[in-house]
């Protein structure tokens, strides 16, 4: 994976946990200007566009219609964001597996990964299947 379309929610849980901008320089990140705008953060390695077939709705379609037309990955927090990329058979992760993913493609060092790994536990509501299923993947890829 080379690029992404990413929502507000992970673009917010990197930067708190350390490795949005190293993201942004292992992986050509998209999303919408609605969207960075939602971050309230300026000069983000994002590359803003909106989709040509502009959805009419919410941002999260929105999002989705740039990820369909550039058949990228989407990056999110959003359950309901989520289930909506997985009914459209659209490939999506969270900052988590984007965490395990800069380690495999040593962007990253373990120790960096481990530093990472504990401020986005500071931050991140995942359930303890999820955090569980990281180590997993992490332990397979690694």
């Amino acid at each position: 994976m080379d690029s992404a379309v990413i929502d507000a929610s992970s673009i917010i849980y990197c930067i708190q946990a350390g490795f949005f901008w190293t993201l942004g320089t292992a992986c050509r990140l998209f999303s919408t200007p609605e969207v960075i705008g939602e971050t309230k953060w300026k000069d983000l390695p994002v590359n803003q566009e909106s989709p040509i077939l502009k959805k009419t709705g919410n941002n999260d379609d929105t999002l989705l219609a740039l990820a369909a037309e550039k058949k990228l990955p989407l990056v999110s927090e959003d359950r309901k964001l989520l289930l909506k990329a997985e009914e459209q058979h659209r490939p999506f992760y969270n900052s988590l597996m984007m965490l395990i993913w800069l380690e495999a493609k040593q962007k990253i060092s373990e120790d960096d990964y481990r530093e990472h790994l504990a401020h986005l536990k500071e931050y991140a509501r995942y359930s303890l299947e999820i955090w569980n299923y990281g180590e997993k993947v992490r332990g397979i890829i690694l």
